[in-house]
């Protein structure tokens, strides 16, 4: 190795991890296990597991070894009782970033009681200002209050709760929680800094260094918006390093809790879209070879091959193991194991967190949930497999955006119906890889939204829609229904939702009641509007002008150029009477143009009656009034 080489990795080893994980890697004592033949804890139930055993049976013990690791996991009790502890006296030094992977492997695996217990554990470590802390109990305290391997287990949170969680009230909280926090990193952290330990610019371990990861979950959590698109956080939280960087801190990174943070990282960037398959695998073998006994290491490049829960459950006893001569330093009592060396034996003492993860990931590939790019995966779903089709397996990816019909056509891809949703599969292979087929806007439309599930598309210059054209139905083309139009505040429709089988169109409605009337309804007969007007009509003038009636009684449809004038009707005198000025009962006294006056005796008889100065005969909408003399 030449001296630029040399430097280089003392500059890798030096800056790439926290400075916790120094703090404790400096001191840590490796412990040279006893050869003599520790027995390790045998599958209780005396299934032997070899190349035979079947799918459905490693699912059973699985699911029985995981309920009997709950009975004796290691939790708090008093005031922190349920969460999660390193040790049997309640000590939640890592537990954020254990818990937060447990959350995350348990929501994937479908463990309601583990998502609900772990995931709290993660939200109780925030305080009411937005910042992280380890845990709960270590609120408050001024040194080791966080850092970026507690990070990790804040990411796995978000990935689970505010990314993969079917509730969208559920991600929306979450999603609150993630904004607090990028905005007290942005104000209190001044864009760089996750925590303060009275340490100032030289507290490492609280730095935001090489967190594109996190950029990335924020991003599709929906936290990253107009609003803080410019903090410093977010800036610095982009410039990354790159693969090959990446990869050769990995190729120098030292077996233990450093390495399994890359196994975490490596997992949560693949999820992301950071690394692709190919880049995702390159890292799991150079991880995988450093220690290929660790059963982590080796599901994360192998999968849940019968040798790795073979290896899981004799590490993951059925009752509690203990040790009385551990000496690694904190580590008295217990343990996520899987953080640790094989040489250290960590299992017997593990905290029972490290096994319930371990197996939530196994359950959730062997039932096809997740979608890791297996090495030795080929040719069968690493995520859930819909169906065959020409003897291959058609797989859908765990987490996977919908493609377009452009990008499926892209890939030769071909589309396909299942359980009610349009794939767009291709070949990969020794499979068929299946994506949802995403609804996009044609070419020289903008989306502008979503309406009745389908894309709702705007084309900036578009013809106005006639109000007819866009409520009818089985004539020709379908062009939409009287729920797809939008009004305005006075009921007026003003655009037309036009359905054009995957998408909708916004169209403007064409001009159709005028100024003074008011749109109430349309008429079936002729596709018209039918416009209600404040003007009123007579019944006389209504015979006379009225073109289409539908109750006489009450109103007067007079037919206009293209739409119905909607009238009622007015108490006025008929034609040929002139109104007097005179009313009774809200009707009008109408006397002839030439008539002569009339005695009171004389009105009587004739069946009139004296009101005044007038001889009154009630004619149904008005008075017929004759003048007393």
């Amino acid at each position: 190795m030449n001296q630029f080489n040399k430097l280089l990795l003392i500059f890798f080893l030096t800056f790439s991890c926290s400075s916790d994980l120094f703090e404790d890697w400096e001191d840590f004592e490796l412990f040279e296990a006893e050869e003599s033949g520790r027995m390790i804890s045998s599958f209780s139930e005396g299934l032997v597991i070899d190349d035979s055993t079947t799918k459905d049976e490693l699912l059973r013990a699985l699911y029985d070894r995981r309920e009997q690791v709950k009975e004796w996991q290691l939790l708090c009790d008093g005031e922190f009782a349920g969460q999660a502890s390193i040790q049997v006296e309640c000590d939640q030094w890592d537990m954020i970033e254990f818990s937060g992977a447990s959350c995350l492997a348990a929501q994937v695996s479908g463990d309601t009681e583990t998502v609900q217990a772990r995931c709290r554990d993660v939200e109780l470590g925030q305080d009411e200002n937005g910042r992280w802390w380890r845990g709960q109990k270590n609120h408050g305290t001024t040194k080791n209050s966080f850092s970026r391997d507690m990070m990790y287990g804040v990411i796995s949170y978000f990935i689970s709760q505010g990314i993969l969680h079917p509730d969208k009230a559920r991600r929306d909280e979450v999603l609150a929680r993630a904004l607090n926090w990028v905005d007290w990193i942005e104000y209190e952290g001044k864009g760089k800094q996750m925590c303060d330990d009275n340490e100032g610019a030289f507290s490492n371990s609280c730095q935001i260094k090489r967190s594109r990861i996190l950029y990335h979950t924020l991003k599709k959590m929906g936290a990253i918006n107009s609003a803080n698109k410019d903090y410093k956080f977010f800036k610095r939280a982009l410039k990354d390093d790159g693969l090959n960087a990446w990869e050769f801190e990995t190729q120098f990174t030292p077996v233990g809790y450093p390495l399994f943070l890359k196994v975490q990282s490596n997992w949560q960037k693949y999820l992301m879209g950071v690394l692709n398959k190919d880049q995702y695998r390159k890292i799991a073998k150079i991880i995988y070879k450093k220690d290929p006994d660790n059963p982590w290491y080796e599901f994360f490049y192998v999968g849940p091959s019968n040798n790795n829960i073979k290896k899981t459950l004799e590490r993951c006893p059925a009752e509690r193991p203990t040790r009385d001569d551990w000496t690694v330093r904190h580590f008295a009592t217990g343990d996520f194991q899987w953080q640790r060396a094989t040489r250290d034996r960590a299992w017997e003492v593990a905290s029972g967190h490290d096994c319930i993860t371990l197996i939530n990931w196994q359950i959730a590939s062997l039932e096809g949930k997740i979608d890791i790019p297996y090495q030795k995966a080929s040719g069968v779903c690493a995520g859930k497999e819909l169906g065959k089709l020409n003897g291959k397996r058609i797989c859908k990816p765990l987490i996977a955006t919908p493609i377009s019909q452009a990008n499926c056509d892209g890939k030769n891809g071909l589309s396909w119906e299942n359980g009610g949703k349009t794939y767009c599969i291709w070949d990969n292979g020794k499979n068929y890889k299946a994506r949802v087929m995403k609804r996009v806007c044609p070419a020289g439309n903008k989306d502008i939204g979503v309406f009745d599930g389908l894309p709702l598309c705007e084309k900036k210059i578009l013809n106005k829609i006639k109000l007819y054209r866009c409520n009818r139905k089985g004539m020709g083309e379908f062009i939409g229904s009287a729920s797809h139009l939008v009004k305005d505040s006075n009921g007026n429709p003003t655009h037309c939702y036009v359905y054009r089988d995957t998408w909708y169109q916004k169209r403007k409605v064409g001009k159709f009641c005028p100024v003074g009337t008011k749109y109430e309804d349309e008429l079936v007969s002729g596709w018209a509007p039918v416009c209600k007007s404040i003007k009123r009509i007579s019944k006389d003038k209504c015979k006379k002008e009225g073109k289409y009636n539908v109750a006489r009684d009450t109103y007067c449809l007079v037919r206009k150029q293209g739409w119905y004038s909607k009238r009622f009707y007015t108490k006025q005198c008929p034609f040929g009477k002139r109104p007097t000025g005179d009313s009774l009962d809200g009707k009008p006294y109408c006397k002839n143009w030439f008539h002569q006056k009339i005695r009171k005796n004389r009105c009587s008889k004739k069946g009139g009656t004296v009101n005044g100065k007038w001889c009154l005969w009630d004619k149904g909408d008005y008075y017929k009034v004759r003048q007393i003399r």
